[in-house]
């Protein structure tokens, strides 16, 4: 866990991004489709508390139905030292949000 006072400031200016363009008709159907795969759920190790997310198993699934691969977004990380998937939830967030 991570304990900040405040949020983290994350730098958006647009002279620092490249290639900026809107979703397209595939990511828009993923966006969508990653919705509905809002679920709740309680950790395995820490069961007293609900969790609200995705299963990244079922995001990348989602991405590859409509023909992407989600390790190519910041939305999913695949790291194959440990066989784990990971969540990166702002991105998640502003992808769901897109369909909306």
């Amino acid at each position: 866990n991570i304990y900040l006072t405040n949020a983290p400031t994350v730098s958006s200016d647009e002279r620092i991004k490249k290639d900026i363009r809107a979703l397209n008709d595939a990511e828009k159907l993923v966006a969508k489709d990653l919705k509905a795969e809002i679920c709740i759920y309680r950790l395995k190790d820490n069961d007293d508390k609900l969790q609200i997310g995705v299963i990244a198993q079922k995001v990348v699934g989602i991405f590859k139905k409509h023909g992407l691969n989600a390790l190519d977004y910041q939305v999913v990380h695949y790291d194959a030292d440990i066989d784990r998937y990971s969540i990166v939830y702002e991105q998640l967030i502003l992808f769901v949000l897109s369909a909306i």
